[in-house]
């Protein structure tokens, strides 16, 4: 683009560079039509330019997504091996995994932080150890606001 502006620019000069010198029209036709023949192949540069960055670009953006969905699968695996347990009364409002007491769906339907019918996956032997405002988690739905 920078360099289309700059020859842009510099086509009325060469005309009149052309003129003062006493060439004929014929030589000024020329010297246009050269100008004129530069200026595209440079805007067809710049423009297969920006052509190959943006693809470069598009290639980077999909490796890396390729690459963070792979860790994501990854942990997800982790987790899956891991052996896990059910908290009761430690989810923050929404975040519950499952049971949330009557009227719910079931995960993320918990209506209120540490509801005592909500519960959440854990490392196993973690959950009676996760303190909350209302005490600390348990393995059983617990009364709680």
């Amino acid at each position: 683009m920078r360099t289309r502006l700059m020859l842009t620019a510099a086509l009325p000069a060469l005309a009149l560079m052309a003129c003062s010198s006493g060439e004929d029209a014929n030589t000024e036709d020329t010297m246009v039509d050269e100008a004129e023949a530069t200026m595209e192949n440079a805007a067809e540069t710049a423009a297969e330019e920006a052509g190959n960055a943006a693809e470069a670009a598009m290639d980077g953006a999909s490796d890396m997504a390729g690459d963070m969905a792979d860790a994501v699968e990854s942990a997800s695996d982790d987790m899956a091996d891991a052996a896990m347990e059910q908290c009761y009364g430690i989810a923050l409002a929404g975040e519950n995994d499952c049971a949330a007491g009557p009227g719910t769906s079931c995960e993320g339907t918990s209506t209120i932080d540490y509801q005592g019918n909500a519960w959440t996956y854990v490392p196993e032997g973690t959950c009676e150890s996760i303190e909350t405002p209302f005490g600390n988690g348990s393995l059983t739905p617990v009364d709680r606001p």
